[in-house]
């Protein structure tokens, strides 16, 4: 369990400096993503967020100024040999879609945003969902997108579908040299079977830069999700929740101080990710702009998530508390 003693050792709004992963300071087992999940409350209805880590990504944490999981299992040199993926990588793919989809069956989430899925993730998600006894339930993502797919899976026999969609743009990253990027979003606008109340979601992938600031794909977030709620007339709460790429306080200005309509950034209060320098932050969070007032939300706490999450969660403090240790000594 997540203790607020132990939470209080980080800076919940910016960076915290950890130690990479080694054999001295283990990353422990079951860790599946650099990411660990989010989830909020929606009233009575619960959202999870998960970037579960593209497998053909995971050469690439051997990269950065201090990379954290270099010397740990989720590092994998050639993720695919001959178009077949690592058995290891395989294996972390399958109990992550066996996580999603039996507690999703099972009632426990109604609306899981998925980051960093790709084809064949989707695919066997939606045959494992229908293996465990579900046809009550709808995956809205890019279909012809090769790479990074972000999903959003919703619970049918719970919501009703309105409208769905992904927005798609194109846009310049000030942040980075390799600044030609592109935002895909999905969306999809749900009424409560029960309480008739409707909020529209939206997945959020942002990409990433060097400086950990990427300023031009928040402002393209901004835009988008301020159109989403001009399009519904302000009638329905918009909730875009994903991985921004960067801390609260850098979200918090480019999007929240910037925004034209009133908004809110929640994120979980346990740091969710360790970037290439070995800095630990919130990189997983949700903006609302809220239309109707009655809706209740809340972040949930770590045992909220998944033991894989859990793992990561208590990994990147145990090595926030080994670097005080060794920077005192």
């Amino acid at each position: 369990m997540i203790t607020s003693s132990r939470c209080s050792l980080f800076d919940n709004e910016g960076f915290t400096s950890i130690l990479p992963f080694n054999q001295g300071n283990p990353l422990k087992n079951g860790v599946f993503s650099d990411h660990a999940e989010i989830a909020l409350k929606v009233d009575n209805r619960v959202m999870n967020v998960w970037n579960i880590s593209n497998p053909e990504y995971h050469c690439y944490f051997e990269y950065g100024d201090n990379p954290p999981f270099h010397h740990t299992d989720l590092f994998v040199n050639k993720p695919f040999v001959d178009e077949v993926m690592d058995k290891g990588l395989q294996d972390k793919t399958n109990d992550q879609i066996n996580t999603i989809a039996t507690r999703f069956v099972k009632g426990e989430v109604s609306i899981q945003i998925i980051v960093e899925g790709f084809d064949s993730f989707y695919k066997d998600l939606n045959d494992k969902i229908q293996e465990l006894g579900s046809d009550n339930f709808q995956i809205i993502r890019n279909t012809d997108l090769k790479g990074n797919i972000t999903g959003i899976l919703v619970d049918t026999s719970k919501f009703s579908i309105l409208t769905k969609g992904v927005s798609y743009v194109k846009y310049n990253e000030i942040e980075d040299s390799d600044n030609k990027k592109e935002m895909r979003n999905p969306f999809v606008h749900i009424k409560d079977k029960s309480s008739g109340k409707s909020i529209v979601v939206v997945g959020v992938h942002v990409s990433g830069c060097g400086s950990q600031y990427p300023k031009s794909g928040l402002k393209t977030l901004m835009e988008i999700i301020e159109q989403i709620y001009e399009l519904n007339l302000g009638k329905s709460d918009v909730i875009a929740a994903g991985d921004f790429n960067t801390p609260p306080m850098n979200a918090r200005e480019s999007i929240i101080e910037t925004m034209k309509h009133q908004a809110i950034l929640l994120n979980a209060p346990y740091p969710t990710h360790a970037n290439p320098k070995s800095q630990a932050a919130n990189y997983d969070q949700v903006v609302i702009v809220q239309a109707d007032t009655t809706i209740k939300y809340e972040m949930l706490q770590a045992p909220e998530v998944s033991v894989a999450s859990q793992n990561l969660i208590k990994s990147i403090e145990q090595s926030r508390e080994k670097y005080l240790r060794d920077t005192i000594c």
